[in-house]
């Protein structure tokens, strides 16, 4: 029987074993909760196509959709959100696990009280932010929609999603995170935040899709991204969000630079090329980041062993 509170949803693109092997290890507790799995492939070949058939002879309860032209991140992400007729819908990356007990966990949640959405945290995110409800938009704004960058960190209620156009977020990388940051603004019981590790990465995924351009999707893109909410985020606010992504992950501090220069990815001509954004993504002085780049990458190293230990490209 299927589950008629909750469905997983994944929108994916050329991950066909990493997403077979996620799906086999959620896929115990998945069965057992008769949970309904829809996956939106956004691949350029059949084989994840291929392997979801041979799933489905073990576990029917997945429908599976082929996108004829390629759709994007974020097209791709409306498209998948629009499928489920549950009443949740946990939005799940493809390189994301949903950890032992966490579906079974969600489902208690639901059946306390109809939240508009839910957040979860994940394995290796040390997030000191207790578990609560925030009715308050601006205060989740301010302390968690660095984390709901993370697909996979949040349940949304499906009969809050569409009641707005997104079309403000198409091609900011972040649709995920505007879909739940505008209906948030109009929710009447608002976000619970589970500080709870229901979700972790899979480590064999390599690196993200964004790591050979991170500072034009986590300087410009995020910064754009975040100017583009609606005025029910204050001006202030956004400026606190903007530098809190890099804050928490650390994606902008020292050692990342130091990372970045010698990893060819931050040199003179990037830095004038994103300085405009970089200095309202990250709270390094934008002058110290400006003398990484063109300082010589022997130096560079010498600095990053000294203080951080051998560096891994």
């Amino acid at each position: 029987m299927t589950n008629d509170r909750l469905a997983i949803a994944i929108p994916t693109y050329n991950r066909h074993q990493i997403l077979r092997e996620n799906l086999e290890l959620m896929l115990p507790e998945i069965i057992e909760h008769g949970i309904k799995v829809y996956i939106s492939d956004d691949s350029s070949d059949d084989l994840t196509k291929e392997m979801v058939s041979e799933l489905m002879r073990i576990y029917p309860n997945i429908e599976y959709t082929r996108n004829e032209h390629r759709l994007g991140h974020d097209r791709n992400c409306i498209s998948t959100l629009g499928k489920p007729g549950q009443t949740y819908v946990w939005y799940l990356g493809d390189s994301q696990i949903i950890c032992p007990g966490g579906i079974k966990r969600v489902l208690e949640v639901i059946g306390e009280k109809p939240y508009d959405f839910i957040a979860v945290n994940s394995l290796h995110r040390c997030i000191s932010t207790p578990s609560k409800v925030y009715t308050d938009a601006n205060e989740f704004f301010v302390d968690l929609a660095w984390h709901t960058t993370l697909t996979g960190a949040t349940i949304y209620r499906t009969g809050k999603l569409f009641t707005k156009d997104y079309d403000r977020y198409l091609g900011s990388n972040f649709m995920q995170l505007g879909i739940l940051l505008q209906e948030l603004l109009d929710s009447s019981t608002g976000i619970c935040w589970l500080n709870e590790n229901l979700i972790y990465g899979n480590e064999k995924k390599g690196g993200s899709y964004w790591n050979s351009q991170v500072f034009k999707v986590f300087a410009e893109d995020w910064v754009d991204f975040i100017y583009s909410l609606p005025e029910g985020y204050t001006h202030d606010n956004k400026v606190k969000v903007m530098k809190s992504h890099s804050d928490n992950t650390g994606l902008f501090n020292e050692r990342s630079y130091l990372a970045y220069r010698l990893s060819d990815r931050l040199d003179l001509k990037s830095y004038y090329k994103y300085y405009g954004k970089l200095k309202y993504a990250t709270s390094l002085d934008i002058f110290d980041v400006f003398k990484i780049a063109i300082t010589p990458k022997l130096l560079v190293k010498r600095r990053f062993e000294k203080t951080y230990g051998k560096f891994i490209p």
